[in-house]
């Protein structure tokens, strides 16, 4: 039982890891508007952090949205000087977990 709950283990991870291109990491998080250098629209995910994203589509652009994205981090310089900048590769609508 142990061994095939470890060979199971193992085939998730690895389908997981899979399913995301090379530098891709996925995220959940809340869109929020942020009014400074003339404002602009960030992520803070689950952990905290804040992200910057330079390509997040209009229709996501609502303060207090709860998201599922996958995402690339770039290194660019940014005016807004706020979280790590990345390119939304993909994106969706969520729902929290656990409420």
């Amino acid at each position: 039982m142990r061994k095939l709950l470890f060979i199971f283990t193992f085939l998730f991870l690895s389908l997981f890891a899979l399913s995301c291109e090379d530098g891709e990491r996925r995220g959940e998080g809340t869109v929020i508007y942020m009014d400074l250098e003339g404002g602009f629209y960030g992520i803070r995910d689950i952990s905290g952090r804040n992200l910057y994203p330079v390509n997040l589509p209009k229709e996501y652009q609502v303060d207090g949205l709860y998201i599922s994205y996958d995402y690339k981090e770039v290194e660019v310089f940014t005016i807004a000087q706020w979280g790590q900048p990345v390119e939304i590769v993909n994106i969706s609508k969520s729902v929290r977990k656990g409420l």
